[in-house]
């Protein structure tokens, strides 16, 4: 069971949590930056592209899973996993771009 989430409105934001937050946004523009700059762009895009798009399925309360989404991208079969129908729904406009 996760704990609720609460607004960042509502966060008891002392100075230990702040300095956090902000080192972790610098760690986090930093490798954007190094990967940006990089040969591995095109894979980091996309990669977030998939990410995206397994939230806003999940948002949409589908049951598709993070790995149905780069299992189906990349052509893969997951072992112990049913294929997911792919044959319309969801799939359709990344398949379309895909080929």
């Amino acid at each position: 069971m996760q704990a609720a989430r609460i607004p960042f409105t509502q966060v008891d934001w002392t100075p230990k949590l702040a300095s956090a937050l902000e080192a972790a946004v610098a760690n986090i523009h930093a490798l954007n930056a190094c990967i940006s700059s990089s040969i591995l762009l095109r894979f980091w895009q996309t990669r977030a592209a998939l990410t995206g798009y397994a939230v806003a399925l999940r948002l949409q309360q589908l049951p598709f899973e993070e790995a149905d989404v780069f299992a189906h991208f990349c052509d893969v079969r997951l072992p112990g996993r049913e294929i997911p129908d792919t044959s319309s729904g969801p799939f359709d406009d990344v398949s379309r771009q895909n080929r």
